[in-house]
């Protein structure tokens, strides 16, 4: 039950996120995975530490490129909130 009370939780943040613009509401970038760097999360705003894995997004914005980093299950949420698979 937690697991899924803080999943819901993801999505509401991820969906404000989306609405206010802070997040995209589509995935059209490159996806890269690797070892955490202790950057912050775009969707908790925690560190994404080296025990974790830390999924970059890259994203063209006319000439500039836009990176948002997330945590596996923060990243889960911000697909699902933004109806858009990779």
């Amino acid at each position: 039950m937690a697991e899924d009370a803080a999943l819901q939780e993801l999505l509401r943040i991820a969906r404000a996120r989306i609405s206010s613009g802070t997040l995209p509401a589509t995935h059209s970038g490159n996806l890269f995975a690797g070892t955490g760097q202790g950057k912050l999360c775009c969707l908790c705003d925690l560190p994404v530490g080296a025990e974790d894995v830390e999924y970059e997004v890259v994203m063209k914005a006319s000439r500039i490129l836009d990176a948002y980093i997330f945590h596996r299950r923060c990243y889960d949420a911000w697909v699902a909130a933004c109806g858009s698979a990779p």
